[in-house]
Order: C-alpha cells, then sequence, then structure tokens
C-alpha cells in the first residue's frame, strides 16, 4: 500500500533528498480530491499542513496550487495524475479518467486556500486567536519582537536576581554572576533554563535537590581512600601514598597545599605494565574520575577538592532553586503584564489551554480530519504535546492532562521526518521527540527498522499507524549517494553503552540512499574529493588541524580551475562550472569571513547569505555610532567607532587620548588637551578623530527632536562611510546592510531601543539574512552556514573544516538540570574551591556529559546535513592530525577528517572517494592577471559587472506586479529590503487610496498593524456562509459577522469590534450584492488562479494568485478585491485589477462580460467601485512590460522613486525617504 492511501495515521521517514515535499503535497492532492483510502473529498477547511518555516509552507502553498491547477487543465501532465493510478490500483478500485480528475480538482482548485498551511506556530497562534476568552486572552492577541520579549525577560530576571540577594543572599548571588562571567551572563543563562525548562513542562519548584550528591562524594573518596592504602607498601608507592595518608588521617586540619603535593606526586607514579592487582585496581579508578582535563594530578585534586565541598551542595542547590523560583514568578507576572506574546509564550499557552480544557481540545480536535506535520524532527516536547492534545480521540479529552500518543486517533495524522537531519538543539529542537513519536505510534515495527533499544519509549501494540521510509535520492548523483551512505554507517554508531534516543544507530534497511532506476548507466566519476592542505607548523608546538585560512584559499583555487575549465567540474556534457555552480557550507561564520576574504583576494565574485543580518560589523559599527550619539561618554561606543571604518585609528593615537585609571576619555574637544599632547601621534588619525567630535557634537543635541534615522544618517554621510565600505571587499553588501540599518532607523522613534535592539539581535539566534546584493540568477560563489542550507541543494558543494571537533568543554554554565534516567528533574551546580578549582557536583556533571554527548550527536547530524547537498561533486577540505598512539578520543570521532582517515583506510570504502594532498598553499592570482592577451588587462571587476538575466518562467504574485508597476522604489523596500512601512497623515489630508491605514493629525501608523486587521476583515468575509451574502436580513448578517469578528480576536468588547462590524455588514447587505445574489448567482471567495501571459517565444509570465470574491452571474463575472481604506479612488488598484480579469477570462471562458471592482469598506462599501472596461491585449502587454522592467531591475539594483505625485495618490509610507523634504513638513 502507498503512502498516498492514507489509510490510517502514517509515519514518514524521509531522508534527505528523497522528495518530502513532493510526497506531502502528493498526500494533500490525494485527500482533497478524496482519491485516498476512505474515497471522499476532505473539505479545505478541515485539512491543516504544519512544517518548520514560513518559506517551506509558501512552497508546498505554492505547489499544491500549482498541481490542481494543472490536474484542472492538463491532467495527464501532472505527476500525481500517475499517482492517483497507483494509489486505485492498490486500493483494489478502476483507473482514473482525466476528465474525472479534472472535475475533483476544480471543486478542490476553488477552495484551496481553506486549507492551513504554515508552521506550527502559525497555527497555534490561529488556536490563540479563536479561543482568546478561554486562554485568558479576551482581547485578542499579539506577537511580541522576539529582541523585546528577550530584553523584557532579561529585565524581570534581573529584578528577581537583584531582590534575592537583597533578601540575604547576596554572597551566593555574588559567586554566581562570578561563575558566569558577569550579571549579564547570569541573565543569559537564568534566561536559557527557563526557555529549555518550559518547553519541557518542568516548574522550578519541582526541582529536586537531594543528599545524594554528598554521598556519591563519600564513596568516591572514601573508595580512592582504600585504594591508595593498598598500594602504601609498594616501593613505588610508598612516599606518595604515605604523604596522602598521613595529610587525610592527621586529626587537625591539614593545609590543602600539602595534600595537592600528595595527589600529585601519587599521579606522576606511572602504571606498571603487569603491576599487583592494587596498582591496576588504582590506576582504573583515576581513569574513570571525570575527564574535564587529561591530567591525572587535576583529576585527583578535583576529587579532593569536592570531598572537602560535599557539605555545601545541598545548602547551594537548595538556595539556587530559591533563586529560579524567585525568577519564575517573576517572569509570569512580567508576561501577564507584557502586551505581546514571545514563540515560546505562545505555545506554552496552547498547550496550557487544551490540557486544561477539555471543551475546548475536543473543540479543536472535531475542527479537523487531516493534520500533517512536516520536519517533526526539528520539533520539541512541548509541541508533540500539542500534536496529541489536538489529535486525541474524543473520548479520551476527560483524561486530560493524561493524553498521550495511545489515545490519538486511528486516522488523520501524517508525520513526516528524518532524525538524521535534525540540526536545531541550539533552538530547543529535540530528536528524541521524533523517535518517541514515530515509535509511539508505529509501534515495535518502526522501533526494530529505526534501531531503537526496547524500553526506551512506548510502543503500542497493535500500532496506531503505517511506517513507511522514503529512500530514493533524486538530488545526488549514485557515487555521491554510495559515499554518504558509507559515512553514514560509519558515522551514527552510539558512542556509549548506556542507550539514549538522541545517540542515533544507523539503520541502512532503511535509511541508505538509493538513487533512481536508470541513474547508474552513466559512466562513473570521481565526484567525492578529499583535499587536504598542508599543516602550519608551529613556534613549539604540532599543529592539530589545518588553518581556515589555507583552507579557504584552496577552495578559491579549486573553484578558479573548475570555472576556467583546467579541472573537470563533472556536470555533463563537458560543460565547465560557473561561479553560481559552487557553494561554501561552513560550519562557522567565522569560516564565512576566511572565505568571503579568500574569494575576495582572487576577484571572484561572491554572496554572503545565512549569516545574521545583525551580526555584520557594519552594522554594529553604526550602531555603535548611534549610541554615541545618546551618549558621548559611552567608552565602549566611542572604541569601536574610533577603531571602525569611521576613523580607523592605531593603538598609539587611543593611548594618546586615554588617561591612566580612567581609559579613553569622553568624546568631547577636551580630549585632546593637556598632558596627552606631547606623544607623538599620527596627525592624519587626530584629524579624523577630531571629525568624529565635531560629529557627536553637532547631531547628539538634535538626536531627541529628529529621531535615530535622520541623526545617524547624517552621521553616517558626514564620515563618508559608504565610500569607506564600498572600497573594501564584499563592499556592495556591506554598503546595502548599513542602508538597511539606517532604513529600520527611520522607523524608530527611541534611539536607546533601537541599539539595544540591535545589540540583542546580535547576540541571540536570529538568522536574518544580510541585504541580497546578488539575485538567483547572478553569477557568484554561494557562502552560507550548514544549518543556513538546510533544504537546499547545490551542483557543487565544498564542506571545510574537517579537522573541527566538539570540545569536551562544557557550554552548560554554573548550574544545570539533570534529566537522565528518566527520573525526577534534579538540579547541579558548579562551586568555585578556595584553592581556585571549579568543582562539580556529581548531578551537574551527569548533566554536562550528557550535553556534551547530546552535542556530539548533533555534530554527525550535522555532517550528514552537509554531505547531503550536493548533486554533481563535492569537495571536502581540511585534515585533522592523528595521535601518535593511534588512540581516538570521543571529541575526535565528531571531526569529519576522522571518520575520512576511517574509510581511507578500509578497503571497502577506500575507492568511493578522492585524496588530494597540497604541499603548500598560497594566495590564487585574481582573475584578470590570469587571463591572456591586451584585454584582459580591462576586464571589469566583479563589484562592476552586471549580468542581466534572462527568465524563462517568471513566477509573481498580482499585487507584487502591482507595487512595482506603480512605483518600483517601494517595491524594492517593502519586498526585498522587507522594510517596515509608517505614514504620518498631514492635517486634513484624506487618504484617497492605497493599502495604508488612514490616519488623522500627526497620527503615526505601521503599516503592518493595519494589513493585520484588514487581513482579519478578509478571514471574516471569506468565512461567511453563502446566505450572509446578500440573501440574509442585515440583522442576521449582522450577527454572523460579530461571531466571525470574535474568531478572529476581535470579540464584542473590543474597541475596533462594532466599527468592522459595520463596515462589513454594510457590504455583505449592500444593494449591488443582494440584486446580483437575487438573479441566482453564484459566489465563490478566494479564488486561487495561475495564468500564464507569454513574453515573445520562449519565455512567459505565471500570474499566480487567489480572488477575494468572483460573483458567477449568468454569463457574466464580477471580481470584487476588499479593501480596507476608504477610497475612494480606483487609479492605485486599476492594474491590479487588469490581472484579475485576465485572470478570470482564463477561468471562465465563455463568459460574456468580466469586470473587476473594489469594495472599499473603510468608505462606502455597499456599491463597488468598478475599472472601466479594458482591451484584453492591451492588459497583457502591460503585463508584458512591467515584468521586464522588474527583471531589468532585479538585475541592476536600480530601482527608480515614482512621482511625487504618486506618492501621495497611493499614500505611500516612505515619501520621506524619497522626497526628504516630505519628512520635513510631516514633522511640523
Amino acid at each position: 500500500m502507498t503512502a498516498f492511501a492514507f489509510e490510517r495515521n502514517t509515519v514518514l521517514v524521509a531522508s534527505a533528498g528523497t522528495g518530502k515535499t513532493h510526497t506531502l503535497v502528493g498526500v494533500l492532492v490525494h485527500v482533497l480530491l478524496g482519491e485516498h483510502a476512505d474515497g471522499e473529498p476532505v473539505s479545505p477547511a478541515r485539512v491543516v499542513a504544519t512544517t518548520f518555516s514560513r518559506k517551506a509552507a509558501h512552497e508546498i502553498r505554492e505547489r499544491l496550487r500549482s498541481e490542481l491547477t494543472r490536474l484542472v487543465g492538463e491532467p495527464e501532465s501532472s505527476l500525481y495524475f500517475s499517482a492517483i493510478a497507483d494509489t486505485r490500483r492498490a486500493l483494489g478500485r478502476p483507473p482514473p479518467s482525466p476528465s474525472e480528475i479534472s472535475k475533483k480538482a476544480r471543486r478542490a482548485s476553488a477552495r484551496v486556500s481553506d486549507v492551513t498551511i504554515g508552521t506550527l506556530h502559525g497555527f497555534c497562534l490561529g488556536l490563540l486567536r479563536s479561543f482568546g476568552v478561554e486562554a485568558g486572552l479576551p482581547y485578542g492577541v499579539e506577537v511580541a519582537d522576539e529582541a523585546e520579549v528577550r530584553a523584557r525577560d532579561a529585565s524581570a530576571i534581573v529584578r528577581a536576581v537583584e531582590r534575592f540577594a537583597a533578601d540575604g543572599h547576596a554572597d551566593f548571588v555574588r559567586e554566581l554572576v562570578g561563575r558566569s562571567s558577569g550579571l549579564d551572563g547570569l541573565v543569559t543563562r537564568l534566561r536559557q533554563h527557563f526557555e529549555a525548562t518550559s518547553e519541557l513542562g518542568i516548574r522550578a519548584g519541582s526541582l529536586v535537590t537531594s543528599d545524594d550528591d554528598r554521598r556519591l562524594v563519600e564513596r568516591r573518596f572514601d573508595d580512592l581512600h582504600r585504594r591508595v592504602h593498598a598500594v602504601a607498601s609498594l616501593p613505588r608507592y610508598e612516599q606518595a601514598a604515605g604523604a596522602f595518608l598521613s595529610a587525610i588521617n592527621a586529626k587537625n586540619d591539614v593545609p590543602f597545599e600539602v595534600v595537592e603535593a600528595a595527589l600529585v606526586a601519587l599521579a606522576k607514579v606511572k602504571r606498571a605494565s603487569n603491576g599487583p592487582p592494587a596498582d591496576v585496581a588504582l590506576q582504573e579508578l583515576i581513569e574513570t574520575l571525570p575527564k574535564v582535563s587529561d591530567s591525572k594530578a587535576t583529576r585527583l585534586l578535583r576529587l579532593f577538592a569536592t570531598y572537602e565541598l560535599r557539605e555545601t551542595f545541598g545548602p547551594r542547590q537548595d538556595a539556587l532553586r530559591g533563586l529560579l523560583v524567585a525568577c519564575e514568578e517573576e517572569l509570569s507576572a512580567e508576561r501577564e503584564r507584557a502586551p505581546g506574546l514571545g514563540f515560546g509564550e505562545v505555545l506554552g499557552r496552547v498547550a496550557r489551554l487544551l490540557a486544561s480544557r477539555d471543551d475546548v481540545a475536543r473543540e479543536v480536535g472535531k475542527r479537523f480530519d487531516v493534520l500533517l506535520v512536516d520536519e517533526f524532527q526539528d520539533t520539541s516536547a512541548i509541541q508533540k504535546r500539542i500534536v496529541e492534545l489536538v489529535w486525541a480521540e474524543p473520548s479520551a479529552h476527560g483524561l486530560v492532562p493524561a493524553v498521550g500518543l495511545r489515545d490519538v486517533r486511528p486516522k488523520g495524522l501524517f508525520v513526516v521526518g528524518d532524525r538524521k537531519q535534525s540540526i536545531y538543539g541550539f533552538r530547543g529542537a529535540d530528536v528524541s521527540v521524533f523517535a518517541e513519536l514515530c515509535i509511539g505510534l508505529a509501534g515495535e515495527r518502526a522501533r526494530e527498522k529505526l534501531r531503537v533499544p526496547g524500553g526506551l519509549v512506548y510502543a503500542p501494540e497493535p500500532p496506531r499507524a503505517s511506517f513507511f521510509p522514503l529512500r530514493t535520492n533524486r538530488r545526488s548523483r549514485p557515487e555521491i549517494l554510495a559515499f554518504v551512505n558509507a559515512f553514514s554507517a560509519r558515522a551514527f554508531v552510539p558512542q556509549e553503552a548506556t542507550p539514549e534516543l538522541f545517540d542515533i544507530e544507523y539503520s541502512a534497511e532503511v535509511e541508505d540512499l538509493e538513487a533512481p532506476e536508470g541513474a547508474a548507466t552513466e559512466p562513473a566519476r570521481e565526484r567525492v574529493v578529499w583535499v587536504k592542505p598542508p599543516f602550519r607548523q608551529r613556534t613549539g608546538k604540532k599543529p592539530t588541524v589545518t588553518t581556515r585560512r589555507d583552507e579557504a584559499r584552496a577552495i578559491t583555487r579549486i573553484v578558479m580551475e573548475l570555472v576556467s575549465g583546467a579541472r573537470a567540474a563533472n556536470l555533463g556534457a563537458g560543460r565547465a562550472a560557473t561561479y553560481k555552480d559552487c557553494a561554501v557550507l561552513a560550519l562557522t561564520n567565522e569560516m564565512l569571513d576566511e572565505m568571503a576574504y579568500a574569494l575576495a583576494e582572487a576577484d571572484v565574485p561572491y554572496v554572503l547569505a545565512g549569516k545574521s543580518f545583525y551580526k555584520a560589523r557594519e552594522v554594529l559599527d553604526t550602531a555603535a555610532l548611534l549610541s554615541l550619539l545618546v551618549d558621548p561618554s559611552d567608552r565602549l561606543a566611542a572604541l569601536t567607532v574610533l577603531r571602525g571604518p569611521f576613523a580607523a585609528v592605531s593603538d598609539a593615537t587611543l593611548l594618546a587620548l586615554s588617561e591612566e585609571g580612567r581609559g579613553l576619555l569622553p568624546i568631547s574637544p577636551s580630549m585632546f588637551e593637556g598632558p596627552r599632547a606631547h606623544l607623538a601621534v599620527d596627525e592624519a588619525e587626530l584629524a579624523r578623530v577630531r571629525e568624529v567630535v565635531e560629529v557627536v557634537e553637532r547631531l547628539s543635541p538634535l538626536l531627541s527632536r529628529v529621531g535615530p534615522g535622520p541623526a545617524l544618517r547624517a552621521a553616517c554621510e558626514a564620515l563618508r562611510l559608504e565610500e569607506v565600505l564600498a572600497a573594501l571587499p564584499r563592499g556592495r553588501a556591506r554598503v546595502a546592510n548599513v542602508r538597511k540599518t539606517l532604513a529600520l532607523a527611520d522607523a524608530e522613534t527611541r534611539a536607546e531601543d533601537f541599539v539595544r535592539r540591535i545589540v540583542s539581535r546580535g547576540q541571540g539566534t536570529d538568522d536574518e539574512g544580510e541585504a541580497s546584493t546578488f539575485s538567483d540568477e547572478d553569477d557568484a560563489v554561494r557562502l552560507l552556514t550548514v544549518h543556513a542550507s538546510k533544504g537546499l541543494d547545490f551542483p557543487i558543494v565544498f564542506f571545510p573544516q574537517c579537522g573541527a571537533i566538539v570540545n569536551d568543554a562544557s557550554r552548560t554554565g554554573p548550574f544545570a538540570v539533570d534529566l537522565s534516567g528518566g527520573g525526577e528533574p534534579r538540579l547541579g551546580m558548579r562551586i568555585a574551591h578556595p584553592s581556585g578549582i571549579v568543582i562539580e557536583s556529581p548531578t551537574m556533571e551527569r548533566a554536562r556529559l550528557v550535553a556534551v554527548r547530546r552535542e556530539r550527536a548533533e555534530r554527525r547530524r550535522l555532517l550528514y546535513v552537509a554531505l547531503t547537498r550536493a548533486s554533481h561533486m563535492m569537495f571536502l577540505v581540511g585534515q585533522r592530525r592523528a595521535k601518535e598512539s593511534g588512540e581516538v578520543s570521543k571529541s575526535a570521532e565528531t571531526a569529519l577528517a576522522t571518520v575520512l582517515a576511517a574509510m581511507e583506510s578500509s578497503e571497502a570504502t577506500r575507492a568511493l572517494f578522492g585524496v588530494v594532498e597540497l604541499s603548500e598553499v598560497v594566495p590564487p592570482e585574481p582573475r584578470e592577471k590570469t587571463a591572456s592577451g591586451p584585454a584582459a588587462a580591462h576586464e571589469p571587476s566583479a563589484l562592476e559587472r552586471r549580468i542581466v538575466p534572462s527568465f524563462r518562467v517568471l513566477p509573481i504574485a498580482p499585487t507584487s506586479l502591482q507595487d512595482f508597476h506603480v512605483c518600483p522604489r517601494r517595491f524594492e523596500l517593502v519586498h526585498l529590503l522587507g522594510l517596515p512601512e509608517h505614514v504620518t497623515a498631514r492635517p486634513g489630508a484624506h487618504a484617497a487610496s492605497g493599502p495604508l491605514e488612514e490616519a488623522t493629525g500627526a497620527e503615526k501608523t505601521t503599516v503592518s498593524a493595519a494589513a493585520d486587521e484588514g487581513t482579519r476583515m478578509h478571514k471574516v468575509l471569506e468565512r461567511l456562509s453563502a446566505d450572509a451574502l446578500g440573501r440574509l436580513s442585515p440583522e442576521a448578517t449582522s450577527e454572523a459577522v460579530a461571531e466571525g469578528l470574535t474568531r478572529e480576536g476581535y470579540p464584542e468588547d473590543h474597541p475596533r469590534h462594532e466599527v468592522l462590524r459595520k463596515r462589513i455588514t454594510r457590504f455583505a447587505t449592500g444593494p449591488w450584492l443582494r440584486e446580483v445574489m437575487s438573479r441566482g448567482a453564484e459566489a465563490r471567495r478566494e479564488l486561487s488562479f495561475a495564468v500564464e501571459v507569454p513574453i515573445g517565444e520562449d519565455r512567459r509570465v505565471l500570474l499566480r494568485g487567489a480572488m477575494d470574491l468572483v460573483v458567477v452571474a449568468g454569463d457574466e463575472v464580477h471580481v470584487v478585491d476588499y479593501k480596507r481604506a476608504r477610497g475612494p479612488g480606483l487609479e492605485p488598484y486599476a492594474f491590479q485589477l487588469e490581472l484579475y480579469v485576465l485572470a478570470a477570462r482564463t477561468l471562465f471562458p465563455s463568459a460574456r462580460r468580466v469586470r473587476a471592482g473594489v469594495a472599499f469598506l473603510g468608505g462606502d462599501p455597499e456599491t463597488p467601485l468598478w475599472l472601466p472596461d479594458v482591451d484584453h491585449e492591451v492588459s497583457e502587454r502591460r503585463v508584458r512590460d512591467a515584468a521586464t522592467g522588474l527583471s531589468e531591475a532585479r538585475a541592476t539594483g536600480r530601482f527608480p522613486r515614482a512621482s511625487r505625485a504618486v506618492c501621495d495618490a497611493i499614500h505611500c509610507g516612505f515619501v520621506g525617504r524619497c522626497y526628504p523634504k516630505a519628512r520635513e513638513h510631516a514633522d511640523e
């Protein structure tokens, strides 16, 4: 039976490149068309599909719409037509006919927008909005910015810590702060603790602090005492053992230094090869002590220090629990007061709501017949809990909160994931959750197939789900697949005897990747190459790994060889590689910086992605300049500005501008006066410092009046920041990042908040890509982290840092929670001994070891993701020196080079990859220097060269094409840079049209807030019953609208409820709608379409979108677009309406007349304002012109502004950016 039959709940294990998205879309197609086991179409409104990211959700949504459109027009052209035939055959049903499938697809396509496709967070947010009253959020739900949530939580934690210290725990708090490298470090660790424990549902008061730690330390030390006593008579041990026993047995306190000397002497005694049993027993004990260090003396000293402080573990851990309880209470109070919810809070609220209100859980479950959950390996315990509660049998809801996997419904749940690709542990994802769900649904068969030891997880009997593996990889060539399979078999081996769900044991039966039939007919080629740069000799120490600089330069040289044709790229048809064929996947952002430098050295074009925008050096420099305008005495900001591109001063100049005991002087003219004048300082540098001082003195007093955006822009222009950055490597990207920062600053009112947000996001895990300077068509090497490459593939992949390892050093901070063994959560701590030795309680030791083991396991999964991105070739760059003894530590096993070395030494795997050993690595010559002929000397640089791409298919939404048609500059700011749009309405101004909120006076409104309200109004109109459109009485319609607004987060007591209810009701009961519906018209809402407009012989525009309301009345078709604005002007929407007319004519080819108009819900919505009839050929020509213009603008980076009259007509929120004087008038 195929997975598409979907006879019951299904678990799909989809390895890399095996068509997971294709399968998900196929399941949706089958259930919407009724081609699954039940045989009846599922209502689109009763289908939910969730995935890990909004981008992935968008891809699933668009592919579903595209396939349904294909099945309507040419069913047999869709891959899913043959899949439907296979499913029918498996179910014993007759084969489908094209006309039958087309009819079914047409019905499904009409309501495809009703399918809920998004992230699990988005789904939960929708539940909170629907059940706001029950969730304790009667006035609606707002999602707060994550940086604001972090700052808010940090403030609450600081308050709790300060109160706890004042309540008699000052010394304890001071110690914690010291162990955390400062108060900020402690606050960060506490915040991380609550993020992790909230996902697991662990409350601070439930943490266990027992006396077991003391007893365990005493047993260890007593064991050491006995074994030392046993060797004391041996000549080799006599002196050291005697000194230790004398010190320990002394009745008076012995100085620690005495015991230390004895233990160091004891550690120096080497183990005899054939020593007596007592000797062997002592050495074995020393080997079993916690190996924070390889030194035997350090292990012994740490044990003794721990023994001395054993009595303090209990009281200190009790105090720590008290601090955690205090912080938790303050956080809860702060979150109740705060206006917005963080992402984690959204999940927590939903889980608590469903667990505490069985009536709500039952109601939610009744709404849906199909739930698809993608990327389940990247979910957490609380997300699994939400799935359990949503999909529980109706009869099980009375058992809340005991509902679990044993209580899920027998069918309708489809879960997809791959445990080998779980790489987001730092975001709270837990790969164990996927194993629990797989086995908890599919039972023993899944456990055996995944080679999970018995007893670790619940397995139902009989199973409550089918289990399917996807193994056919259509991404990579067979030689790469063979290598990946061999790597996986060697790397995914449990590292400890104690099994853990997060430590994968590879199962070739269900996880080996297979090439599709016919793929192996090509001649075998060398597609995987291990490149070994030489080790750089360092003074006094042999290097362990190759350097990042050498690896980057080696990669650069190979890229140039591939592009020039000097090295075979194996891309087929003998073609050489292009730069855009090549991608470098790095483990760290530091490696990306090295790669960017090496490519810039050789003038090789590249695009840097995946690195956080807020961590970019130029963004942080710009924020430091703004911080200096806020406070000229801010020494850290001054140091950043003076050392950065604004002044670029040397250490000598900084020293001249500093005072002993005070450091760098505040930025002011007085810093050039006094005894520092005699120091020899570069006059050019002093001149640049004076420029900074002059700018700060001039603009700092104006900051509160003009706002952070204008002040920062003026400062950057005065200090010529863009000119400096443009001359640096990656100059275009740096300048784009600064401009984006300035645009973000324009939307702010308080400079302090903006700086705090930039710094906070730079320290967090935000993954906002840098401002784009290359389109997908640009010929440039792709640079990104492995994490950012998830879901992508490239013809040629380079993976540097093959020698990098996961260190044993703990990242758990001063305390941790031990969850090993499945018992109660136990609290462990680190403590500083008076000697300076940092010790751990046994609980802390266990937690640290589990954390390190988890990190090692995740590194192996990260390597798997990196190795499965290449389609044609892969270069693995870097090596690690093996120990002379041949011993391989568990840390070294996390290095890809260690696995490669083992594979190289094995006859079974040696032939799977080639090896290139480099004797030296030198910087490659820049491209223009390697060219031949006189013209080569004048070849333009990568920054000057622009290639205009020639598209074949340009898919775009009508609203986006409309925005470009009206104003290319606004299109760039909104759709490409994603900048927030604000509008300040001048007194007496009226929003004639446009997407913005109408405002009065000097009220400033964010467009996103108005758009959110407009979206909810659309949802209400979309979900009204068919009778409520022009057929019910005004009273009944008003009641239905009120119910819809309540579901969308606008209950009756909401200040906007009454206004919105009246607006929607006026339209739904207006004379036009009543008249046309009285003629038996059919109303279709959110009608999807995909229309192709040809441009020449080989190019076309694919318009994809949905129309708000389509009314079919006989041979007439009326298209209505809802606008929240007052109107009444149609001009800003004319082009969009023309596109809707094109789409409607395609969907209804027999219609005599098609017209489109706008219902201005904020003005007079009773009768739409109709667009005059437009010639079909004229509309198509306008589409072609707009699409061609958009393509050229993306290629050249030139997005010209519209005239000021157009800005005023659409009430554009960026008018002050394009026409600076407009901002001055708006502020008057």
